[in-house]
């Protein structure tokens, strides 16, 4: 191969010449490689200047040249003009840039330091930047419990164990969150914006919970725990049981912790069946309690001693004192004559609680003259809970409200005797007396006069209804 040696002032004007494949040594004469410049003095105190001017433009110079070709170098001595952008992007400082076929890129910083980046200095965004991944990945890999983190606890992936925390930078769990002391903003809330079959969509859910192992029946469970560490002990939980993958059944138990021990309160069987004090209820609703009186307790405001559990037409249940034990009501007879007529008071009464009742009436009726198939009179007594007028304010009859008859023949031209007699089955619904009183009467022709007094044969009293 050729080699050339030149002087210095002739140099530059004879390399356009030379040819392409020989070597050019400047101040050498054993060049060791296309061009090799050797100082003039490489040692020693002369003040010459030794060097290669590379050529000195502008950022707008560099941002304005076109067809450049791959590893041109420049020198940016002013970024006072032209603009960051296009090929020049990257030119935010005067330097040394060399082009590396799309953009002019900083050959190093002026400050002759290694360039700053994240793998060795903390630094500032200058701006928002995004990472547009594509179908690329992006990885990263520690061994140390707060391997990543975003602002202290906010955000840290503890990389020795797998977990991450969120309000904590030592989670305990896979997922661990925890707020501050004192904070009023919920630790974890859960949402969906969906509305089903409404709106053509499908059915969303909240929280799912599964077990990927599908030995044993019980596969899920929602622990509450007493202490402050979420290592602690279990101090009340909520488990799936009665597991069937194949038909999708599953139940749920309730356990607490007492001084006696943790255990099951609650089953709820995948049958519908629900269990108090037995994890296999035989009914909708089975309880077992090995106290007694400590079973059920219902409170409605109609409890009290001695009271039994009955139900209306729809199973709704209510306490009442039952027939069994609430003893009959004696009611007071009426103690002065009156004329019977229709509307009228007999005088009578007795004074009943809330529940149904039969009430039991017996009433003589006298009269002047002696009564006849012609000469008659259809009596009727009816209940009122009202001393001045018929009212059923307080009660409801069950069935008939009328105890009838007529006046009875004589056996003597001079008057004679009657007995109406009957029962009246009511519904109390409230504390009330009632009172017997005459309704409207049907006379037959011209009946005899007729009164009630004071007689011996009288009665007024109720008896409680099953």
């Amino acid at each position: 191969m050729k080699k050339l040696l030149l002087s210095l002032p002739t140099a530059l004007v004879f390399l356009y010449y030379t040819n392409t494949y020989a070597q050019i040594g400047i101040n050498t004469s054993t060049p060791a490689s296309t061009l090799d410049i050797k100082a003039k003095n490489e040692t020693g105190t002369s003040t010459d200047t030794d060097g290669i001017l590379i050529p000195r433009i502008d950022r707008q110079r560099a941002q304005s040249m076109t067809s450049v070709s791959t590893s041109t170098l420049v020198f940016i001595n002013n970024i006072a003009t032209g603009t960051p952008t296009g090929i020049a992007l990257n030119i935010d400082s005067t330097g040394y840039y060399y082009y590396n076929g799309t953009v002019w890129v900083k050959l190093h910083n002026p400050t002759n330091t290694p360039a700053s980046n994240i793998y060795n200095s903390d630094g500032s965004l200058t701006g928002n930047r995004t990472v547009t991944q594509g179908s690329n990945t992006l990885t990263f890999t520690g061994t140390s419990t707060n391997a990543f983190s975003i602002s202290g606890k906010t955000f840290s992936v503890d990389a020795a164990n797998q977990r991450v925390g969120m309000g904590t930078t030592s989670p305990s769990a896979l997922l661990s969150l925890r707020t501050n002391a004192g904070s009023t903003t919920d630790a974890f809330s859960v949402g969906i914006d969906n509305c089903g079959g409404a709106c053509g969509q499908g059915i969303a859910r909240n929280i799912t919970l599964f077990n990927a192992n599908s030995t044993g029946g019980q596969f899920a469970g929602i622990e509450f725990i007493p202490s402050t560490s979420a290592t602690g002990i279990s101090g009340a939980s909520i488990n799936g049981i009665d597991r069937d993958g194949t038909n999708n059944f599953a139940g749920l138990q309730f356990f607490t912790r007492n001084a006696t021990d943790f255990g099951p309160r609650l089953t709820i069987r995948s049958s519908g069946n629900i269990g108090i004090g037995t994890t296999n209820p035989g009914a909708k609703l089975h309880l077992i309690s090995s106290e007694q009186s400590n079973a059920f307790q219902m409170q409605d405001g109609s409890e009290g001693n001695g009271k039994v559990l009955v139900s209306d037409g729809q199973g709704k249940a209510t306490w009442r004192t039952s027939s069994a034990i609430i003893s009959a009501v004696l009611g007071k007879v009426n103690t002065t004559s009156k004329t019977v007529n229709n509307n009228t008071a007999i005088g009578s009464s007795v004074s009943l609680t809330p529940g149904r009742w039969l009430v039991y009436i017996g009433q003589l009726i006298n009269t002047s003259q002696a009564a006849s198939s012609t000469n008659n009179l259809w009596m009727r007594i009816t209940l009122s809970d009202s001393s001045s007028s018929i009212s059923t304010s307080t009660f409801t009859y069950l069935a008939s409200q009328l105890v009838s008859g007529w006046l009875s023949p004589s056996i003597s031209n001079t008057g004679g005797f009657s007995f109406l007699s009957g029962i009246i089955p009511v519904q109390v619904n409230s504390n009330t007396t009632l009172f017997t009183w005459f309704g409207t009467n049907s006379p037959a022709a011209t009946p005899p006069a007729a009164n009630v007094a004071t007689n011996a044969e009288n009665y007024f009293f109720a008896i409680p209804m099953n």
